[in-house]
C-alpha cells in the first residue's frame, strides 16, 4: 500500500512541476490613440478579435484618446493577427426590469463601418515587444 501512495504521490508531483514549468503564453504590449477629424476621442472602446485562436478583448479610451490593452496575465495581448474595432461606450442603464431600453446616442464621431469587427478595415498584427496602433477614424 505504501508503494502504490509513493507511485501517486509521484506522479502528482510531476504534473505539477511540468505545469509549472510550461512556458507561458507570450504578449506583445499594445496600445495606441484614437482619432477622428484630427481630435482625440474622450470615450468609447477599441476591440481586438482573434477568431482563430478565441481571443477577444477590449480596451477603454483615455480623456485623451489614448488607450492601452490589459489583461489579466499582463499587459497586451497574445502575439498573431487580429481585426480591430472602435465602439462608443457601452449604453448604461438601471439594474432591473426596464420598461423601454436606453435609447443609443448619436455618436457621428464613430462612423458606423468601424463598430464591427465584420465591417471594420483595420487589423494588426501583433508581434514581441512594443505595438503602437494609432487609430484614425474617417467616414
Amino acid at each position: 500500500m505504501g508503494t502504490m501512495r509513493s507511485v501517486c504521490f509521484f506522479g502528482v508531483l510531476v504534473l505539477i512541476v511540468s505545469l509549472g514549468c510550461a512556458p507561458g503564453e507570450e504578449l506583445g504590449r499594445i496600445h495606441g490613440e484614437v482619432l477622428f477629424e484630427g481630435q482625440p476621442l474622450d470615450r468609447g472602446v477599441v476591440m481586438f478579435a482573434n477568431q482563430a485562436t478565441g481571443v477577444y478583448m477590449t480596451a477603454p479610451l483615455q480623456a485623451d484618446g489614448t488607450y492601452r490593452v490589459e489583461m489579466a496575465k499582463g499587459s497586451g495581448l497574445p502575439l498573431g493577427e487580429y481585426q480591430v474595432a472602435v465602439a462608443p461606450p457601452v449604453l448604461d442603464h438601471p439594474i432591473g426590469p426596464i420598461l423601454n431600453p436606453p435609447q443609443a446616442a448619436d455618436e457621428p464621431q464613430f462612423p458606423l463601418k468601424y463598430r464591427s469587427w465584420d465591417t471594420s478595415p483595420l487589423r494588426i498584427t501583433i508581434v514581441r515587444g512594443d505595438n503602437e496602433f494609432n487609430i484614425e477614424l474617417a467616414e
